[in-house]
């Protein structure tokens, strides 16, 4: 999508895997990257004495370990191009259950 100024939005979901190649289609363009946003994520969990670790796991997996991949893969990118990153959390952090 073209925004003003000739800035492009790309909206993309990132299998873990496809992360570099995501770098290079950037670097290829030739464009820069001034905005990286964050904003994905998924929810699970629940008690910790019913909640199977599997399940655990793969919440950590999406919610941390994947911002800080793809944060680290473009961030050459983005201070290089003197950008922002920003990164949207979940209201689901303020919420408690029982163990």
């Amino acid at each position: 999508m073209e925004i003003d100024n000739g800035l492009q939005d790309l909206h993309y979901k990132f299998k873990e895997n496809q992360i570099d190649a995501a770098v290079a289609f950037i670097k290829a363009k030739d464009t820069g990257l001034y905005a990286l946003v964050n904003n994905a994520g998924i929810g699970g969990g629940g008690p910790v004495l019913t909640t199977p670790v599997a399940d655990q796991t793969s919440v950590y997996t999406v919610n941390m370990k994947g911002v800080y991949r793809v944060t680290k893969a473009f961030a050459p990118l983005v201070i290089e191009s003197k950008g922002r990153t920003s990164t949207t959390g979940s209201v689901a952090g303020t919420i408690t259950t029982s163990v």
